[in-house]
């Protein structure tokens, strides 16, 4: 978002390096399973509007970002249960009554209703200035903000747990064992873990295709002369 709202301003160079700071600073920020740690494109948004329109220093923007971002995510979080919220009721009973016009219509003034929430707060937050914001976020509790820190780190971890309880498989589970071992105890980043599991599963994907292939063949020639590694 920030180089498109940076070339919009008309500083298409600031978006580039403000969405590569805020890059760094989000890298490990991803919605797993049932986690929302932080609402990174609503936080890009405003920041990329405070340092091209205010003239906010970038490293002062990473920082009130992060901010932002934990707010936002709590606003983006409770914008979506009250608002689709509100709409369940009548789409059962629309689908219950067999109303398809209605539910097909409703379903995408209730997707503008949802998104047009968050838009008028980030215009409001971009219109009343980076000192509004920042005044906002002082008179949080440095308590609260503290708890929301450590809540947003905790959450992630939430998220894979509860993706896991969906996806565990005893079968898959020595590749979790084997990759967190090798994390640990090798100090390999995340770009070497992705490196080996993409290898892993190309061999894995291979062997599999081997094996049918294999089967096939010993199958159409009653069982002779077939070798896996040939």
């Amino acid at each position: 978002m920030c180089p498109v709202i940076g070339a919009l301003l008309g500083d298409l160079h600031m978006g580039l390096i403000v969405g590569a700071q805020l890059e760094l600073v989000f890298i490990g920020i991803t919605t797993i399973g049932g986690s929302l740690p932080s609402d990174v494109t609503l936080a890009g948004t405003v920041v990329i509007a405070f340092v091209v329109g205010a003239h906010v220093d970038v490293n002062a923007a990473s920082a009130l970002a992060v901010a932002i971002g934990i707010v936002a995510a709590m606003f983006t979080l409770a914008n979506r249960i009250i608002v689709a919220g509100a709409y369940v009721p009548f789409f059962d009973k629309w689908a219950a009554e067999g109303n398809y016009k209605t539910y097909r219509m409703w379903a995408v003034v209730g997707q503008f209703v949802l998104h047009i929430i968050p838009t008028i707060v980030v215009f409001l937050a971009v219109y009343l200035g980076a000192d509004a914001v920042k005044s906002l976020m002082a008179a949080i509790p440095v308590q609260v903000q503290h708890g929301l820190q450590i809540a947003s780190g905790m959450m992630p971890a939430v998220g894979i747990a509860l993706l896991m309880s969906m996806l565990w498989s005893g079968k898959m589970s020595i590749y979790f064992f084997f990759g967190f071992a090798v994390s640990v105890y090798l100090n390999l980043n995340m770009t070497a873990m992705v490196v080996i599991g993409a290898f892993i599963t190309v061999a894995t994907v291979y062997m599999d295709m081997r094996i049918r292939e294999v089967a096939k063949a010993s199958k159409t020639s009653g069982g002779e002369g077939t070798d896996l590694f040939g």
